[in-house]
C-alpha cells in the first residue's frame, strides 16, 4: 500500500524488497516512488546491511526490515544525485539497537562542506556540519519501534518523534547531492545500529494534518505509536500497543505512548502486585485486543503532575465484586480519584456521581471523566454527557498517578481489564469528548466486520447493552422476522449505522427507546426520533439474527 499522502520524491520499504534471502546482505534498496533514487551500497557484502523477511525475531510488527549491524559498518547511498531546495519533510520508521558513538540515521549534502545529519547521543540531534547543531530533549532510547518525522524549513524547522513535536531553529540549505541513509555521508563512518523499516521523502514541509495520517498509517503497518484522537494527553496508555511481553505474564512497565515519559511501574509497597497482561487467551481479550487485567492489590504508579482541570478517557470493564468503589486512577492520599461504583454501577470521582446512567458489569464501557469543579461531567459509551451532582473537589493527579488501586495501591483495587486510558491536562470540549470516544468505542467496543440481517419483530430495546455487534448498515426496508438478536443499534450522527425512516417506522410499538440524542433531518427523513442508543433483544430465543 502506498503513503497515504501523496507528493512524495522518494520512498523505501522493507516490506517492497524482493530478490533477497532472508539473512542476506542487501546491497540495494529500490526506491519506490517510481523516481528512480535507489539506495546502493558502496562496500563489500561483508559491509552491507542486512535483509531479514522471516526470521521472526529481526522482524518489527511481522514486516521485513532492513538491519544495520555492528561490525558491518556500511550504510546506503542515493548515487543518483538530485537536488532538494527548502523546505522538505523527511519521515522515518526505525529502531535503535545502540546509541553508542553517536550512530547516523540519515545524511544529506548541502554543498561542499556542509550536510544535514540526524544523529543521537542520548537525545537526538540536528548535526548542520559548519553551522552547528541542534540538541533535542528526547531521543529514541533502545529496541523501540519510532515514527520520525524531520521537517527542514530554516528557522521553522522541527522533529517529531512518535507524538513529542519541538521546534527546531536551522539554516535554510539546499539538498544539493546524496541521501545516506544508516551512515555519515561518506557512506560507512558512525553507521546506524538496528532496523531501519521504511523512509518516505517529501519535497515541502507537511502539514500537521498530514503528518498524522502518515504517522497512523504508519502505526498500524509498524507497531510505532499511533497519534491521539485529540493531541495534547499528558499521559495515554494502550494495552494493544504492549510490545515484547508474553502472554499472561506480570506487567511490571507500561510505556507512556504521549512522549512525556510517564511511563506506569509496578507498586512495590506490599500487599500491592502486578497486573497481568493477555494478548492471545482469548477469553481474556477485549473485542480481540490485548488487555491488562487487575484483581485485588494489583497496582501501578506514574509520575503525576496533572491538576484540575483534566479529563480522564478509558475502555475498560469491571467485573464486579464486593468493594464499594473500584478505582481506574487515582492520586495520592487527598488527591483525585476516578472510579466505578460496584453497588449502584455508576462512574464519578471522589464519591460523587451522575444524577443518572447505571451500566452493566462483565460489559467493556468506555467512559470519559471531565474534572473541572461544579462543571465535572461523565460520558459513558453513547450517552449524552451528564454533570456530576457536585464538585468532586481534590486537585487532580497532582503528586503520582496509582492506576487500578486507590492511594498506596493497597485498597479499592479495579477488579477486570484496564484496555486503554488518555489523561489530558485541560478539561476536554464537548466536540473533543465525542471524538475520544468514538474513536476507544470502534476500537474496544466494535466487533470487527459489518452486520446484515432482520431485526426480530418480538425485539423489545432497553437500556441495558448485553453485546456489542458492530456496524449494521440498514439502509433499505428492513423485514421484522422471528428471532433473537442481541446488540447495539447506533446513529449516524455517532457513524456506526445508518437507520432510514422505513426501518424505525417498523420498530415494535412496544420498544423503549434510551437516548437524549435525537437524529435531525439531515439524517432522517421522519425526524424526532432517538435511536442512538437502542440494544434490541428478544429473550424467547437463544441465537442472533445478525451476526
Amino acid at each position: 500500500m502506498a503513503p497515504p499522502v501523496a507528493g512524495y520524491t522518494a520512498w523505501y520499504d522493507a516490506t517492497l524488497i524482493t530478490g533477497v534471502s532472508d539473512g542476506a546482505h542487501l546491497s540495494t534498496w529500490n526506491d519506490s516512488s517510481g523516481n528512480g533514487h535507489h539506495l546502493v551500497s558502496q562496500h563489500t557484502s561483508a559491509n552491507q546491511p542486512v535483509y531479514y523477511s522471516t526470521t521472526t525475531a529481526q522482524l518489527i510488527n511481522g514486516h521485513p526490515a532492513v538491519w544495520f549491524v555492528p561490525g558491518t559498518p556500511g550504510g546506503l547511498t542515493c548515487l543518483d544525485t538530485f537536488s532538494q531546495p527548502h523546505p522538505f519533510t523527511i519521515i522515518v520508521v526505525c529502531q535503535a539497537s545502540s546509541l553508542s558513538g553517536a550512530p547516523v540515521l540519515w545524511c544529506v549534502n548541502t554543498g561542499s562542506t556542509s550536510q544535514y545529519q540526524i544523529v543521537p547521543t542520548t537525545n537526538w540531534r540536528y548535526s548542520q556540519i559548519g553551522l552547528g547543531n541542534f540538541d533535542f530533549t528526547f531521543g529514541p532510547s533502545t529496541t523501540t519501534t519510532r515514527f520520525l518525522c524531520a521537517i527542514f524549513n530554516g528557522a521553522s524547522s522541527s522533529l517529531q518523534q512518535d507524538n513529542l513535536l519541538a521546534g527546531a531553529g536551522l539554516t535554510s540549505e539546499t539538498w544539493t547531492a546524496t541521501l545516506n541513509v544508516g551512515a555519515y555521508n561518506d557512506g560507512a563512518s558512525d553507521p546506524w545500529f538496528g532496523p531501519i523499516c521504511e523512509v518516505i521523502v517529501y519535497p515541502s514541509a507537511l502539514s500537521a494534518a498530514n503528518v498524522t495520517t502518515l504517522q497512523n498509517y504508519l502505526s498500524t503497518k509498524w507497531g510505532s505509536p499511533a497519534a491521539p484522537p485529540v493531541p495534547g494527553p499528558s499521559a495515554w496508555y494502550d494495552a494493544s500497543q504492549i510490545h515484547g511481553q508474553a502472554d499472561n505474564t506480570a506487567l511490571t512497565t507500561w510505556n507512556d505512548l504521549s512522549g512525556t515519559g510517564n511511563t506506569l511501574s509496578v507498586n512495590t509497597t506490599p500487599p500491592a502486585i502486578a497486573p497481568t497482561y493477555f494478548k492471545t487467551t482469548s477469553a481474556k481479550l477485549v473485542n480481540g485486543l490485548p488487555a491488562v487485567w487487575y484483581t485485588a492489590h494489583a497496582s501501578m504508579l506514574g509520575l503525576g503532575g496533572v491538576n484540575q482541570a483534566l479529563t480522564l478517557c478509558a475502555a475498560l470493564m469491571d467485573i464486579g465484586g464486593s468493594g464499594s468503589a473500584d478505582m481506574i486512577v487515582s492520586g495520592s492520599n487527598g488527591n483525585m480519584d476516578t472510579r466505578w461504583n460496584d453497588s449502584t454501577h455508576q462512574f464519578g470521582a471522589n464519591g460523587v456521581y451522575a444524577a443518572t446512567g447505571t451500566y452493566a458489569p462483565n460489559v467493556p464501557h468506555v467512559v470519559t471523566l471531565v474534572l473541572n469543579s461544579a462543571l465535572s461531567s461523565v460520558t459513558v459509551d453513547h450517552d449524552a454527557t451528564v454533570l456530576l451532582t457536585a464538585s468532586p473537589g481534590g486537585s487532580g493527579f497532582s503528586t503520582v498517578l496509582n492506576v487500578g488501586a486507590y492511594a498506596g495501591g493497597s485498597s479499592n483495587a479495579w477488579n477486570g481489564p484496564l484496555c486503554e486510558i488518555l489523561i489530558y491536562p485541560t478539561a476536554l470540549s464537548s466536540t473533543d469528548i465525542a471524538t475520544v470516544q468514538t474513536y476507544l468505542i470502534n476500537k474496544w467496543l466494535q466487533a470487527p466486520g459489518a452486520l446484515s440481517g432482520s431485526i426480530s419483530s418480538a425485539s423489545t430495546l432497553s437500556a441495558t447493552p448485553t453485546q456489542y455487534l458492530g456496524t449494521a448498515t440498514l439502509t433499505s426496508l428492513s423485514t421484522l422476522t422471528a428471532g433473537t438478536f442481541s446488540g447495539f443499534l447506533q446513529s449516524p450522527l455517532l457513524s456506526r449505522s445508518t437507520l432510514t425512516a422505513s426501518l424505525v417506522s417498523y420498530l415494535p410499538t412496544t420498544a423503549t427507546l434510551t437516548s437524549t440524542s435525537t437524529l435531525g433531518p439531515s439524517n432522517l427523513s421522519n425526524p424526532g426520533v432517538p435511536v442512538a442508543h437502542a440494544i434490541v433483544t428478544d429473550r424467547s430465543q437463544g441465537t442472533p439474527i445478525l451476526s
